[in-house]
C-alpha cells in the first residue's frame, strides 16, 4: 500500500495516474515513470520525484519488476503494458516499454465486487490483453467458477496466479483434461470434443496432437497461436499447410511475427519469407533461428542492420572459414595476399589481422564492407577520407564509435559524427584532442550529460565554450576539475555554486587557481589547500599553516575553541569533525544551512550520515528551511529516515515532512512515535 501522504503530495501537483516500469538491463536496475492528470494530459516529474515514485512502488505490495499502472484515486497498482526485447536479452539488447492497454477496464476488473453484473466477467475473460485477465485472476472477490478457464490461460502469469486461488478439485479436473488432450493415443473423436474446451492450453495441446483430425485442425488454425501449432503438426493437410504459410507470412501484428520467428518448431519454409523483410528485428530472429541454413546466414552476413549482426555473433563459428594459420603468424605480419584473405575470413584471426600494418587494399575493402568487421579497421591511419565518410554514413554503432577516435578523421566527418544519434559516438568525438570552434559549439549544446562532461575535460576550449559550460548547472562544477580552466570562469562557477560543490581540486593546480579556491573552500578542502605548498598565502591559509606548524590540527583546534567566531566556523564545515561543529555554541542557522548544503552536495563522497543529521535536527538553531532540504529521499536513505521518524521530541516540521514519505515503513515508524504533535497524530489515524 502506497502511503496516503505521498499520494496526496502527488495529487496536489495534479497527478491522477502514473505509469511505471522497473527492470534490469545490462546489470543495471532501470525505472521509467510518466504521470498524467485527470484529463489524460502529461504532468512533468522532477528527477527527485521520479526517485520517490520508485521508492513508493518498491515499498508497495506488487512484484516490482514489470510495467504498472497506479491510479491515485483508488490506490490500485496493477500490471499494465509490456516490456519487450526487440533483440537480445536483459544482459545486452534493445528493449521497448509500451504503456498500452485499457486502463479503465483494468480498474473495473480490479474493483469488481459481488452484487455487480456477472455478465461483464464473461467479456473480460476473453479480452486479448493478458493484464485484464490477470486482474480477473488476482481479484479474490470473483468466484473461481466464473473464471475457471484461466487455469488454462496461455499467459504464464495469468495461469500461475489462477492456480494460487483455484480449488484443488478444479485444478485436478483441468490437469486431467490437459493430459487427455496431449495423449498421442487419444481417439480422434475425443480430440474433436476437446478442441472446444474452455481451456486454451487444452485446445493448443489438441492442435499439436498428431491424432487430431484434419477438419478439427482447420477449425483450430483460424486463431493465434493455434495456427502455428497446426502448421508444425506432422499431419497438417498439405492444402492447409500452404494456407497457413501464407497467412503467417503476411501476419500484420509484429508481436505475432516475432513469436513465430522465435518458436524453435517454425519451419524454414516460413522463415525464408522473412529473410528480406523490412523489419530488422524480424530478420534478427531469422538469423538466430536454428532452422536457418548456412547459405541464408552468409547472405545475412552483409545485412546492414545492427540487430541482424548481433544475431550472427552467436553463430560466428558457423560462418568462420577454416584455416591452418596461427595467431602468431598473423601477428608477425609478412602474410601473402592469399593468407590475408584466409585470416580475414576466420572469426578467430580477423581481429589480429585488422590491427596489423600492411593490409592489402582488397582485404581492407573487405573489412570496410563487412558490417561486423569494419569496426576492427576504423582506427587505421591508411583509411582514405572517402572510406571514413562511408563508415560514418553506414557503419554500425560500434564502428562509428571507433571511427570517432581516429586522429586522421576529416573535419567534415567529425562534424557529422558530433550529431550522431548514438550518445557514445558523440562522447568519442568530444574526447578528440583538438576540437575546432564549430565542433565545440555543437558538443556544448548536446542533450547528453556524458557528452558535455567529456567536453569539460578537453585541454583546449575556446572562451565561448568555457562560458557556455560554466552556465550549465549540471556541468559547471566539473569545469573546476579541468586544470586549464580560466580563473575568471572558475570564479563565476564558484559564485554560482555558493558552496554547493562536492570536491575542489586541491592538488596539482595552478597557483592562481589554488588562491581562488582558498577564498571559497572550507573544512577538509581548506586544510588540503593549506598543506599544498603551491597555494599562495592568504589570512586563513596563514592561520591554518601557523596551527600546523605548532603541531595542531587546525580544524579540531578551532572547533574546540569556544571563542571561534561564527564567520570562521562557517569556513570549517564539511569535514570529519562536523559533529563537533554542529554542537558549537557559536553555530548559527546560516552556518548550519551552509553545512547541510555542503554535505548534500558531497553526498557521493561523504554522504549525509545519520550521526550528523540527528544533531542537526536537534540543534536549537535548526529552521524549517534546513529541514526541507535535509529530510527528503533524494539526500537521505530510507534507513536514516526510519531512525529519524522514531526519534522523539524533534522539530514538528521534521515529522510533517516525513508524513509525505513514499515508504510505508517510514509512516509506520511515525505511528509508533509517541511524541508526535496531536494534529499530526490525528492525520495519521484518519482512514
Amino acid at each position: 500500500m502506497i502511503p496516503r501522504g505521498f499520494t496526496e503530495k502527488l495529487q496536489a501537483l495534479g497527478v491522477a495516474r502514473v505509469h511505471f516500469a522497473y527492470h534490469w538491463h545490462e546489470d543495471i536496475s532501470l525505472s521509467e515513470a510518466e504521470a498524467f492528470d485527470h484529463h489524460g494530459g502529461p504532468v512533468a516529474l522532477s528527477p527527485d520525484l521520479r526517485n520517490e515514485i520508485e521508492q513508493a512502488m518498491y515499498a508497495s505490495d506488487v512484484d516490482l519488476y514489470g510495467v504498472y499502472l497506479w491510479d491515485l484515486d483508488s490506490g490500485i497498482v496493477a500490471p499494465f503494458g509490456q516490456l519487450l526485447y526487440l533483440e537480445g536479452s536483459p544482459e545486452h539488447g534493445t528493449y521497448v516499454i509500451r504503456f498500452e492497454g485499457n486502463e479503465e477496464r483494468i480498474l473495473q476488473v480490479r474493483q469488481w465486487t459481488p452484487g455487480q453484473p456477472e455478465e461483464r466477467i464473461g467479456t473480460w475473460l476473453t479480452d486479448p490483453d493478458p493484464n485484464v485477465r490477470l486482474a480477473l485472476a488476482e481479484n479474490e472477490q470473483i468466484p473461481r467458477a466464473l473464471i475457471r478457464a484461466l487455469l488454462g490461460d496461455l499467459s504464464g502469469d495469468v495461469q500461475r496466479t489462477m492456480q494460487l486461488f483455484a480449488p484443488h478439485p478444479m485444478q485436478g479436473e483441468y490437469t486431467q483434461t490437459l493430459i487427455r488432450a496431449g495423449d498421442p493415443h487419444a481417439l480422434p473423436m475425443s480430440l474433436k470434443a476437446l478442441s472446444h474446451s474452455e481451456f486454451d492450453r487444452v485446445r493448443l495441446a489438441v492442435a499439436n496432437n498428431p491424432n487430431t483430425p484434419g477438419r478439427v485442425l482447420s477449425e483450430l488454425a483460424a486463431e493465434w497461436p493455434f495456427g502455428l501449432a497446426v502448421l508444425c503438426n506432422p499431419v497438417c493437410p498439405p492444402a492447409l499447410h500452404a494456407v497457413l504459410l501464407d497467412r503467417l507470412a503476411n501476419e500484420p501484428n509484429s508481436d505475432i511475427r516475432y513469436a513465430v520467428a522465435e518458436d524453435p518448431r517454425t519451419p524454414w519454409a516460413l522463415l525464408e519469407r522473412w529473410q528480406h523483410d523490412p523489419d530488422p528485428y524480424l530478420r534478427y530472429r531469422v538469423g538466430k533461428h536454428p532452422h536457418t541454413p548456412l547459405a541464408a546466414l552468409k547472405a545475412l552476413e552483409y545485412d546492414p542492420a545492427e540487430a541482424v549482426q548481433s544475431a550472427l555473433e552467436d553463430r560466428a563459428a558457423e560462418l568462420s572459414s577454416p584455416t591452418d594459420l596461427s595467431e602468431g603468424e598473423v601477428s608477425g605480419g609478412q602474410l601473402s595476399l592469399a593468407e590475408q584473405w584466409e585470416a580475414a575470413r576466420n572469426e578467430d584471426l580477423a581481429f589480429s589481422l585488422g590491427r596489423m600494418p600492411g593490409l592489402f587494399p582488397d582485404v581492407l575493402t573487405y573489412y570496410l564492407g563487412h558490417p561486423r568487421k569494419a569496426q576492427i579497421v576504423a582506427h587505421r591511419s591508411d583509411l582514405t577520407p572517402e572510406q571514413m565518410q562511408t563508415l560514418a554514413d553506414s557503419g554500425t554503432t560500434e564502428t562509428r564509435r571507433k571511427l570517432a577516435g581516429n586522429p586522421f578523421l576529416p573535419a567534415e566527418t567529425a562534424q557529422q559524427l558530433a550529431r550522431d544519434p548514438d550518445e557514445w559516438v558523440r562522447v568519442a568525438v568530444a574526447g578528440r584532442p583538438r576540437l575546432p570552434e564549430a565542433l565545440q559549439q555543437v558538443l556544448a549544446q548536446d542533450e547528453s550529460w556524458w557528452v558535455r562532461l567529456k567536453l569539460t575535460r578537453a585541454a583546449q576550449l575556446l572562451p565561448s565554450t568555457w562560458e557556455r559550460l560554466a552556465a550549465d548547472p549540471s556541468m559547471s562544477e566539473w569545469l573546476l576539475q579541468n586544470p586549464q580552466v580560466p580563473v575568471s570562469v572558475a570564479r563565476q562557477v564558484l559564485e554560482r555554486l555558493d558552496g554547493k560543490y562536492s570536491l575542489l581540486p586541491t592538488e596539482h593546480a595552478r597557483p592562481e587557481l589554488l588562491a581562488l579556491f582558498s577564498e571559497y573552500a572550507s573544512g577538509s578542502d581548506l586544510l588540503a589547500l593549506a598543506h599544498n605548498p603551491a597555494t599562495p598565502q592568504s589570512p586563513i591559509i596563514a592561520l591554518f599553516r601557523r596551527l600546523l606548524g605548532e603541531g595542531h590540527d587546525p580544524l579540531t583546534f578551532l572547533i574546540a575553541d569556544l571563542a571561534t567566531p561564527p564567520e570562521l566556523l562557517r569556513r570549517l564545515t564539511a569535514s570529519e569533525h562536523d559533529l563537533e561543529l554542529i554542537r558549537h555554541p557559536a553555530m548559527t542557522a546560516q552556518g548550519l544551512s551552509e553545512l547541510v548544503d555542503r554535505r548534500i552536495a558531497a553526498r557521493f563522497h561523504r554522504s549525509v550520515d545519520l550521526d550528523v543529521v540527528q544533531p542537526i535536527l536537534a540543534s536549537p538553531v535548526v529552521t524549517p528551511d534546513i529541514i526541507e532540504k535535509l529530510i527528503v529521499p533524494a539526500t537521505f536513505r530510507k534507513e536514516f529516515r526510519l531512525a529519524v521518524a522514531a526519534t522523539p521530541h524533534l522539530h514538528p516540521q521534521v515529522y510533517w515532512r516525513l508524513l509525505e514519505d513514499p515508504n510505508t515503513e517510514v509512516i509506520d515508524a511515525l505511528r509508533r512515535n509517541g511524541t508526535l504533535p496531536p494534529d499530526l497524530r490525528e492525520r495519521l489515524s484518519a482512514p
